[in-house]
């Protein structure tokens, strides 16, 4: 997903420069996010954070604020 995104954003062929970096920019803070566990909860919205459950099968997520489970970004 994200690299197939990284891809298009590179090779998209009406994008200036800085349009370009801007894109990928946001990109990777959204990745950084994701990696560290920094998403929003879907039941309280608190964007951790949050524990994993360490499975590379089947991510979890474990809320820091309300304690719900739900599955992790891929």
């Amino acid at each position: 997903m994200t690299a197939d995104l990284a891809l298009r954003v590179l090779l998209a062929p009406r994008l200036t420069a800085a349009e370009r970096q801007t894109r990928l920019t946001r990109l990777a803070h959204a990745l950084s996010d994701a990696v560290n566990g920094r998403v929003p909860c879907p039941d309280c919205g608190h964007r951790g954070p949050h524990d994993d459950n360490g499975d590379r099968r089947e991510p979890m997520l474990c809320c820091c604020e309300c304690g719900s489970h739900f599955d992790a970004p891929r």
